[in-house]
């Protein structure tokens, strides 16, 4: 079981970063930022403290808190998370979806097993480009282990949400 919230965390932060760049696109003219993939060892990590960390998480706090892949090694900025946070926090927009909590972009993300291909954030629809895999493409991905992602991101996601009828995204 382990290994299925592995996968579902994995491919969950993929899209949360996917998804961040996808607003950033959708918002400025020009792409002058750009968040770089979580370090595998971070997202792979499934133990219940750590589980429920994430899921008590902001998008900004992750931000801050989980180091970039260390795929990037021409990266010079390891902080480029933390950086790019910091300067399109100052925007009201972005300010409210680094906010945003992880169980409620999750319940997003997982859209009832359905495809996505846009979302609507602070009333702004933001295009999921074709880098941004959702819920439905993990499924579609993992045949063989459809069954199971469904029944453990039930138990250990979608039992754990509850949407807030105040929050405005």
């Amino acid at each position: 079981m382990d290994n299925i919230i592995s996968k579902i965390q994995v491919h969950f932060l993929n899209f949360m970063i996917s998804f961040i760049n996808d607003s950033i696109k959708g918002f400025f003219k020009y792409q002058k930022f750009k968040f770089l993939n979580f370090s595998h060892k971070e997202k792979s990590k499934v133990t219940v403290d750590y589980l429920n960390e994430m899921k008590n998480s902001t998008i900004g706090e992750l931000l801050l808190k989980m180091n970039i892949s260390s795929k990037y090694k021409r990266c010079k900025d390891i902080n480029i998370n933390r950086n790019n946070l910091k300067q399109l926090e100052q925007n009201p927009f972005f300010e409210r979806l680094f906010k945003i909590k992880y169980l409620d972009l999750f319940f997003k993300y997982h859209n009832n097993k359905q495809p996505l291909k846009e979302l609507f954030i602070n009333d702004k629809k933001i295009i999921l480009s074709n880098k941004t895999k959702t819920f439905s493409e993990l499924l579609e991905k993992n045949k063989e282990l459809k069954n199971d992602i469904i029944e453990v991101a039930e138990k250990f996601y979608i039992n754990d949400i509850n949407i807030n009828k105040d929050d405005d995204y």
